[in-house]
């Protein structure tokens, strides 16, 4: 049966945002589990001085694959299947390089399927609707860094400190005014962050209809145009149709793509283009960590 195991604060993330939120949670007494894919954390040295310090409990090698409420599927080396409760949560899982050259996209697929509410474009700018302390319209769920929109590594230490105060707030672990103290300096720096440039549409449309537009399962422009159902410019339909997105990657250097070539072909704006809909794992993980089929799964599909 698979482990289950609750702890009052859960980071996903071990970048700058993930790191300095941990450490000013911790700092405030709470409870703090980090999960990071990698196997090791990536931050400036000073703040990983100070995530050592603060006792911090870290999961490497561990890859946050699902959320279904206030359960993280959770998927550790060895192919480990667990499920990680949490109080609170604070996404801090970075970005990710486009299929062009230019420019991130936030690595958001966590957020969307705990159902968090977004502004702007679902393929160009995405951002994560949040109040001045990261946290989202979900209870108990904070979204720090460039998993939120794309602010660079500054920006995203800051508002992951604040995350941490936030969350620590909201458990009971240190009081309001004493954490309001603490964000202001922080709070003041963060508005002076510019908002990144939308790339011009014509870096968008240089395919043709030889051009693989996803590479883990070799679509081309063409074949996703071919099998385009009339009438609608839904990318679900195609998507079943050629597999495109389905790959290794789960979409990760193609959605952008695929939804560009669908509104090239339809003759309409990029933005009018339905966000693909995340589902999990939105990481790739080893079958047999889905196979074993958690109890909260088997509960929620009977």
């Amino acid at each position: 049966m698979t482990a289950r195991r609750n702890r009052g604060l859960v980071i996903v993330g071990g970048g700058p945002a993930g790191v300095a939120a941990a450490v000013e949670a911790r700092r405030a007494g709470l409870e703090t589990c980090l999960v990071e894919q990698r196997s090791a954390l990536h931050a400036p040295r000073r703040l990983l001085a100070e995530f050592e310090a603060s006792g911090t409990e870290a999961l490497l090698e561990t890859a946050a694959w699902g959320i279904w409420g206030h359960d993280l599927a959770l998927c550790e080396s060895g192919a480990r299947s667990s499920l990680l409760g949490f109080d609170h949560l604070i996404i801090a899982t970075g970005s990710f390089e486009r299929a062009v050259p230019f420019g991130w996209q936030p690595e958001d697929r966590l957020a969307r399927l705990a159902g968090c509410d977004f502004t702007g474009s679902a393929y160009i700018d995405p951002w994560t609707t949040r109040d001045a302390w990261m946290r989202t319209c979900v209870s108990g769920v904070l979204v720090a860094g460039d998993a939120g929109g794309i602010v660079g590594e500054p920006a995203a230490l800051d508002q992951g400190r604040l995350a941490g105060l936030a969350a620590a707030v909201d458990a009971g672990s240190v009081h309001a005014d004493q954490a309001q103290r603490r964000a202001r300096p922080i709070q003041r720096r963060l508005p002076q962050v510019p908002r990144r440039e939308r790339p011009p549409d014509g870096l968008l449309a240089v395919a043709d209809s030889d051009t693989v537009i996803c590479p883990c399962e070799g679509v081309t422009a063409g074949q996703l145009t071919e099998r385009l159902f009339p009438g609608t410019v839904e990318p679900a339909g195609v998507i079943a149709e050629t597999r495109a997105t389905m790959g290794v990657c789960q979409g990760r250097q193609c959605a952008t793509l695929v939804a560009v070539t669908i509104a090239r072909h339809a003759g309409v704006a990029l933005d009018d283009i339905p966000p693909i809909t995340p589902r999990p794992p939105v990481v790739p993980i080893p079958l047999g960590a889905i196979a074993e089929r958690p109890p909260v799964f088997l509960s929620a599909a009977s």
